[in-house]
């Protein structure tokens, strides 16, 4: 039988066009996803890498 652990895990995708936020909430024993502002689950993604543009 496989060990339960107590604690709080979240996952993030990162994806090429928007991202989203889960996080295991042990209460209810799920995962949820969470609203980012204006009750969006996903959000427009912005990754900027500066050491890229430092010359």
């Amino acid at each position: 039988m496989a060990k339960k652990h107590e604690g709080s895990a979240v996952g993030i995708d990162l994806g090429t066009t928007y991202s989203c936020v889960a996080v295991w909430l042990d209460e209810h024993d799920r995962v949820e996803i969470r609203l980012f502002t204006m009750n969006k689950e996903t959000k427009p993604l912005l990754l900027l890498l500066l050491s890229l543009m430092i010359k």
